[in-house]
């Protein structure tokens, strides 16, 4: 995977290879034909959460100046296309909680809030993807943005990584502990983009221990999921009461579903943090620093006896 860092080359030189391959793919996805714009939308946003997260890692190597410059680039890079994805984020989180659900809400009503959606979202695609001008600015940016990636200021060592590393985990620690407290709308929507950036940056140091990074990068993958799911359905709850004519006042016999699921969703996620954050922050990155060490060791001895590096 391209989303990783090797043993056989530096962390300055990962980091920047990492950054300009997921800039590269972006401005793939935004200029290619063979992708729906949903899908088109959803992988550029995507490539720009992962190169957030990269930024978040290395930012006490960066400096406050140009983390605050490169962070508020991408986060202005996808900012239009927040809207586009998330009406469709709508479509699908009502799909999904119509899933088994279909006899305790009307056919009608189930039908007619799809539609309402779906309008909605068309909209929202005329309005922002058919802006020729609005996507050829998000493109440029990420040309400029590429060539400034060689540089960004970086050590070399797992001394670049270990300070972001070991603040995303403290944070979303945190955020765990301030959601399962007040389980608040923006509570939960925060503690989900901290455990994005926990996901982001264990897949990067994943080589350095497979077995046991991956195990935890796809635990915070599933916990990442249900928090997301569970934003989808408090954004879908907040719409229902706006659509158009007496179709709001008829959504609202969904409410009751959207809460129980949420109530769901929350659940499994306590029950998967329990496990992603187990360790203290100090515990967590001593380990993932001996892992780190341990993996370049190995490479080292594998390589002055002749024997293929350790990847």
């Amino acid at each position: 995977m391209a989303f990783q860092l090797k043993v056989d080359e530096s962390v300055r030189k990962g980091i920047r290879r990492i950054a300009r391959k997921e800039i590269d793919k972006a401005r793939e996805d935004l200029t290619g034909q063979t992708q729906s714009p949903d899908e088109v939308v959803h992988a550029a946003r995507k490539r720009f959460k992962k190169v957030r997260a990269v930024i978040r890692l290395v930012k006490d190597s960066l400096g406050g100046k140009v983390y605050r410059r490169e962070n508020n680039a991408f986060r202005d890079a996808g900012r239009p296309l927040s809207e586009v994805r998330d009406a469709h984020a709508l479509v699908l989180a009502l799909d999904k909680l119509q899933g088994g659900r279909e006899q305790e809400v009307p056919a009608a009503t189930w039908s007619a809030v799809r539609q309402a959606l779906q309008e909605r979202e068309q909209e929202i695609h005329q309005e922002v993807l058919h802006n020729a001008c609005a996507l050829d600015e998000v493109i440029a940016s990420l040309e400029d943005a590429r060539q400034r990636v060689k540089r960004w200021p970086l050590d070399g060592g797992f001394s670049a990584l270990r300070p972001g590393l070991k603040r995303a985990y403290r944070r979303g620690r945190r955020a765990f502990a301030v959601a399962t407290e007040a389980p608040t709308d923006e509570n939960l929507h925060e503690w989900r983009k901290r455990v994005q950036d926990l996901r982001h940056h264990l897949a990067l140091l994943q080589p350095a221990r497979p077995g046991v990074l991956g195990e935890l990068a796809d635990q915070a993958h599933a916990l990442s999921d249900h928090l997301g799911d569970d934003h989808d359905l408090a954004v879908l709850r907040h719409v229902l009461p706006t659509l158009p004519g007496p179709l709001g006042s008829d959504a609202v016999a969904l409410v009751p579903l959207i809460d129980r699921r949420r109530g769901e969703l929350r659940r499994a996620a306590g029950a998967i943090a329990g496990q992603v954050y187990r360790d203290g922050p100090g515990a967590f990155i001593r380990r993932v620093g001996a892992y780190w060490h341990l993996w370049h060791w190995a490479n080292e001895v594998a390589r002055c006896e002749g024997k293929e590096e350790v990847r």
